[in-house]
């Protein structure tokens, strides 16, 4: 392997995790300020109904655990 496509994979991972990192934070971000805007910080409702449907799932597939 020559050092040019040593560094040339290097460069590449290292901007990969850079926006990887950005897209991370972009998207928290954007859920902060759904909670801070839309839900006045409270939880949403239907998160638990969300929580109900998956323990229903998985109760029929695996059974009572």
């Amino acid at each position: 392997m020559s050092l040019k496509y040593l560094y040339y994979l290097c460069t590449k991972f290292e901007n990969t995790v850079y926006v990887n990192s950005e897209v991370c934070l972009t998207n928290w971000h954007i859920g902060k300020r759904i909670k801070e805007d839309v839900l006045y910080n409270k939880r949403a409702d239907y998160g638990k109904q969300v929580i109900k449907n998956l323990s229903s799932r998985l109760t029929e597939r695996y059974g009572k655990g």
